[in-house]
């Protein structure tokens, strides 16, 4: 989907931000994760926005890509102004955001510096608004598996020891995404990808609803987390935002538009729908 796409390039500070800008309808932003080298990951996401009748804008954040990496550093706050660069230039009005791990981390810097032009906010496994990560972490290795997930583990439980994640979720798919992204990371770009702390970057709250905007979360539960599990609901009570929703994938790992495509976009639909009256030009909301 993606591949067939259009390319198209925006010049901001002097630097080249190419993107895809599809669709006529109400603006989403996606913002992918710290890298894309798996061709394809967001097509079925992609896709579904489409038939939906949305406008999708997809921006390779710098460094990834085709798009120039900021100089000497990157950070939330240099992401968050060039999306927000794309945003002016397209005039796309309030946009709704969909960020994935770290593009989720930049959502949430935009969200807080500019909450008036933002409509909602999906966030896909990203620590900014909230994910059970580190519950898993905590837990014991076989605790909580079905008997398939039991199986998946022993079967790549060396494999995931390896990769330096033997918590995460031990699906062929998930496994091998992994071991795809590996070997396709090319040591000597990492510095355009790395994020470093930046006085520009607006601080998240420690509490309180800091987020002014809807907000879907997806939480994926590696096996071993459930929709109604403790750790859920503690989440779902902690998340920054009044008009807030948490969906937890337990059949997922990081990667839910990708493992989940059915869950991530039946979701997202009908988040999209529920807050259609609040997005669009700001002349509209006058």
């Amino acid at each position: 989907m993606l591949s067939t796409m259009q390319t198209k390039v925006f010049k901001t500070d002097g630097r080249r931000l190419f993107y895809h800008d599809e669709g006529s309808g109400r603006a989403v932003l996606i913002l992918h994760g710290a890298d894309l080298h798996i061709p394809g990951s967001w097509d079925k996401a992609v896709e579904a926005l489409l038939e939906a009748g949305y406008r999708v804008v997809f921006p390779y954040r710098a460094g990834r890509g085709q798009s120039d990496p900021h100089p000497v550093f990157l950070s939330l706050a240099r992401d968050a102004r060039d999306m927000w660069a794309i945003v002016d230039h397209l005039d796309l009005g309030r946009v709704t955001l969909i960020g994935h791990s770290q593009g989720a981390c930049v959502a949430s810097d935009m969200v807080l510096k500019r909450p008036q032009d933002v409509a909602g906010v999906v966030s896909e496994d990203s620590a900014s608004f909230g994910t059970v990560r580190n519950a898993i972490r905590n837990l014991k290795t076989l605790e909580r598996f079905d008997a398939e997930d039991r199986t998946l583990y022993d079967k790549y439980k060396s494999t995931l020891t390896f990769l330096g994640t033997p918590w995460d979720y031990p699906s062929d798919h998930n496994v091998w995404r992994k071991l795809m992204r590996r070997a396709g990371r090319r040591a000597d770009d990492e510095w355009k990808t790395q994020q470093i702390p930046d006085p520009e970057d607006a601080p998240i709250p420690s509490e309180g609803k800091w987020c002014n905007a809807p907000l879907l979360v997806f939480a994926a539960g590696r096996g071993r987390i459930r929709q109604n599990d403790p750790e859920a609901v503690a989440l779902a009570k902690s998340l920054p935002a009044n008009d807030a929703k948490l969906v937890v994938v337990t059949k997922s790992g990081h990667g839910i538009h990708e493992e989940q495509p059915e869950i991530f976009n039946h979701e997202t639909l009908a988040f999209l729908e529920k807050i259609g009256s609040g997005a669009g030009k700001k002349d509209d909301m006058k």
